[in-house]
């Protein structure tokens, strides 16, 4: 036009890298304004907005890169932690940790039916347009009625996403400050309600024999135990901060195994590319040999790295093989992040001398003394089994004496959380210890006896292993009793309900040490040897009568 051009085609990259910083923008606003399940749908967005961008490239050149459009809506170009790690790390401590139930078998949190904490206030998601979502109205209900399935729970598919989106700056920040939140409720919380139990727990509990059976066995430990189960935080403060310590653990587990998902795939469809080829089946060893060259020589002309150091320049070379280091060189292939973090936490653990008490008098091992957290935990996790019972068993004697074991349950837990029922409420409507807290409670008792080294001595003398021991060898049909009264209450507990809930928790107990053994490195204690110096035979002189002398023999 007079003798002017127009690029049409800059002009209209322009406009199109507006509508897609637009729509990443708007896609990380609304993960801000909803719970960590909406990941999934923000993985989605950007799914979609990085094929529109990728298929546009082929056409317009001028088109930013993908990521500096996505650096610039995330706000990290010039800060270290974008708005989706800062986002999920405020998820983590308001919601997540307080309020969200883990369960070992699914490996999920899901959320408790009663908030300790208030959910954070999000605010309103914004409105936008269908074209900045997945393109219409009707994809846009697919999208969401397909990302609906991953928002009743957190689990590896959330964990997965969140190693993608963040990295590893992102990781290594936010395990960072858990880190120092669990040091955190280590030393202000636990380790306090910890040194109140030690002072309200008996300075000696022994086991007691067989022949007492499994009624004079239990209610040998209900009165023994009855100060410590009258503690009045015993099943609120406690078991929350429990619940939020083994919380963290657990969700440092999940966030590692989805880690290792992702890089194990990007290992995966970099192998041909990085010269690791499987070893295909042979029926020896000379065939598996041929089989590997074969496929060495068929796949040689795809090794990146050895193709710009035969036939590329230096600089080619270089860039190559920094890039194949990078691409081989994964956490997963191994270091360790779940192990790093149990070791750290070990070494706050072992400077407070409460947790494993004072030397033995014996010079070996404390037995019948409760002066180590593996007693502490016996009689909590005595205390927790009779819980259970008494919830799975409710009638009108919410009026019982305070003599009663369950007094605590009763007259202790009155705050009401977040306009809903008390806890104790919710304890009489029949809800257990595992639907309150979850699983992350025996997470943070196991964590700590095996960090301490006092697993071996809690499943020898803990006292619910214990009944089990005396129910299996005596049993309750030879006692000819199938229920047993607690206490001035006249509380009826079934032997076999009792039992059997016993098994469970010794299941569970077993599946977390099996999984933390994997995990915790032993110390190696250097023991003081004194070495002796071997005897040196001195031969003696012996006189004879005839005024001869013979030397004596070794024997």
């Amino acid at each position: 036009l007079l003798g002017r051009s127009i690029d049409l085609n800059r002009l209209i990259s322009q406009r199109i890298n507006s509508c897609i910083l637009r729509s990443l923008e708007n896609a990380i606003t609304k993960f801000e304004s909803e719970g960590l399940y909406f990941i999934i749908v923000l993985d989605n967005l950007l799914e979609v907005n990085r094929l529109c961008h990728r298929l546009l490239n082929e056409n317009l050149g001028s088109l930013a890169n993908f990521d500096d459009l996505f650096f610039e809506a995330n706000r990290q170009v010039s800060s270290q932690n974008g708005r989706i790690t800062l986002h999920i790390y405020s998820e983590l401590n308001d919601d997540l940790f307080p309020n969200f139930c883990y369960n070992t078998t699914t490996k999920r949190f899901v959320r408790g039916k009663v908030n300790y904490r208030n959910p954070p206030d999000r605010g309103r998601p914004p409105t936008v347009a269908a074209q900045y979502e997945f393109g219409s109205k009707s994809l846009n209900a697919a999208f969401y009625n397909l990302s609906m399935m991953y928002s009743g729970f957190i689990g590896i598919p959330h964990f997965r996403v969140m190693a993608k989106l963040i990295g590893y700056q992102g990781i290594s920040a936010i395990l960072g400050d858990l880190l120092s939140s669990a040091r955190r409720l280590l030393n202000d919380q636990i380790k306090t309600h910890v040194r109140v139990l030690f002072g309200l727990a008996p300075k000696q509990c022994k086991l007691q024999r067989f022949d007492y059976g499994i009624e004079g066995n239990l209610q040998y430990f209900v009165h023994q135990l009855k100060r410590f189960s009258g503690y009045i935080h015993l099943h609120k403060e406690f078991c929350q901060s429990l619940r939020e310590f083994g919380n963290i653990v657990t969700f440092i587990l999940g966030l590692e195994m989805g880690l290792a998902h992702e890089e194990m795939f990007d290992l995966l469809a970099a192998s041909t590319f990085t010269g690791q080829i499987p070893k295909p089946y042979a029926k020896s060893s000379e065939e598996r040999e041929l089989k590997i060259q074969r496929l060495e020589a068929k796949y040689s002309r795809l090794q990146i790295s050895s193709i710009c150091q035969q036939f590329g320049t230096e600089s080619q070379a270089k860039v190559a093989a920094e890039s194949e280091l990078l691409t081989r060189e994964r956490l997963c292939c191994g270091l360790n992040i779940f192990g790093m973090i149990l070791n750290r936490l070990r070494d706050t653990l072992l400077v407070d001398p409460i947790w494993i008490g004072p030397k033995p008098s014996n010079g070996v091992m404390w037995i019948d003394e409760c002066v180590e957290f593996h007693r502490i935990w016996s009689s909590f996790q005595f205390i927790l089994c009779l819980a259970y019972f008494n919830q799975t068993n409710i009638n009108q004697n919410s009026g019982q004496s305070t003599e009663d074991i369950y007094s605590t349950l009763k007259k202790g837990i009155t705050t009401t959380v977040n306009n809903s029922p008390t806890i104790v409420e919710s304890l009489w409507q029949g809800l257990s210890i595992e639907e309150l807290f979850g699983d992350g409670i025996y997470w943070a008792g196991c964590l700590l006896i095996r960090l301490l080294g006092q697993h071996r001595r809690f499943e020898v003398l803990d006292f619910c292993y214990h009944l089990l021991r005396v129910n299996r060898t005596v049993g309750a049909q030879i006692e000819g009793k199938e229920h047993v009264e607690l206490g001035l209450s006249q509380q009826k507990i079934g032997i076999s309900q009792l039992i059997d809930r016993i098994r469970r928790v010794q299941a569970q107990n077993n599946q977390l040490f099996t999984i933390l053994n994997n995990y915790v490195i032993n110390e190696n204690i250097e023991q003081t040897i004194r070495h002796f110096p071997p005897p040196i035979y001195q031969p003696q002189s012996q006189h004879y009568g005839n005024g001869e002398t013979h030397e004596g023999s070794a024997l």
